[in-house]
């Protein structure tokens, strides 16, 4: 090396006149890094093409009910029509409800029953009967609970949302809404 020359450690100069520059370790170290990396980015930003639904699906709420013999349980039954040309379907967590009444709203999830499919799928032109159960807790203030209504006239909605990915084949990937279902609750049920 030159008089008056600084060599930074790790610089190329300094690789070389240290003889690392040919050392195999290093040269495999690097690839091998590079090679991961390379991987993790492809594998991270891989997609699975699935198929896209040719039409749309349409929730309608068919009945709001309090079971007698689980009082604490607010029971919906509403039907999915598949409308378009290929099936549609949409995955549990998809689906809301809303209970509303004048100002105030209740936002919940559902809950499906253990042999309920985790994933709905709806032929063209045909209805699928679904029958779950209102969550107790609101999405937003979990110390209000629906059980904690008071008596009084009510509406309800059965809401589809999405994510911003397609999870599986024919998923419904837009907001849809069902008409209000108008419902009572009374000092012991529901009507």
């Amino acid at each position: 090396m030159r008089r008056g020359v600084k060599v930074l450690k790790n610089s190329p100069r300094w690789l070389w006149a240290n003889n690392q520059m040919g050392n195999p370790d290093l040269s495999m170290r690097t690839a091998v890094c590079i090679g991961a990396l390379l991987i993790a980015t492809c594998l991270a930003n891989a997609r699975t093409n699935y198929l896209s639904p040719d039409g749309w699906i349409r929730p309608r709420i068919k009945a709001v009910a309090i079971t007698k013999e689980r009082p604490q349980h607010l029971q919906v039954t509403f039907e999915l029509v598949a409308v378009g040309k290929t099936p549609v379907a949409v995955a549990q967590d998809q689906f809301g409800i809303l209970i509303s009444k004048r100002r105030w709203y209740f936002d919940s999830g559902l809950s499906f029953t253990n042999g309920a499919p985790r994933i709905f799928t709806v032929s063209p032109d045909t209805r699928l009967t679904i029958n779950a159960t209102v969550l107790l807790t609101n999405k937003w203030d979990e110390k209000q609970r629906w059980i904690e209504l008071s008596p009084g006239q009510y509406g309800a909605q059965i809401f589809i949302g999405s994510g911003k990915t397609r999870q599986f084949d024919y998923q419904w990937m837009g907001q849809m809404s069902s008409d209000r279902l108008e419902f009572e609750i009374m000092e012991r049920g529901c009507q």
